[in-house]
């Protein structure tokens, strides 16, 4: 049975694969309350139903981001994770301008929601 620290490190990487496949990625944080922060990454935001993937951080704690929307370069990896505490990890997201997001939650899942053939 994995321990947590590999679950959240699993969907990490299938975040990053994911991206690495994309010549960009725009993202927006479409819900934050305290149960979740949910994140909406896509090739163009301003089309509806063109969201390719849903990131969910469950449990925040901690949210320092001063954009809401931002874009990504994904040349290279975008997405990182640290555990700091009692089941508690810090998740830091890269803009393309190399600005850090850092959220704070207890888990991370993906919902791919357009593949990439």
């Amino acid at each position: 049975m994995k321990d947590l620290i590999e679950e959240v490190e699993e969907e990490i990487a299938k975040i990053n694969a994911y991206l690495s496949k994309n010549q960009w990625m725009d993202f927006e944080i479409k819900q934050v309350n305290s149960a979740q922060i949910v994140m909406i990454g896509s090739i163009d935001l301003l089309l509806e139903g063109y969201e390719s993937l849903e990131i969910i951080i469950d449990q925040p704690t901690y949210m320092a981001s001063n954009i809401s929307e931002w874009h990504t370069d994904t040349s290279k990896e975008v997405f990182f994770c640290e555990s700091i505490s009692d089941g508690y990890y810090k998740f830091t997201v890269l803009d393309d301008n190399g600005k850090l997001n850092i959220y704070i939650g207890t888990s991370i899942k993906v919902k791919i929601l357009k593949p990439i053939e």
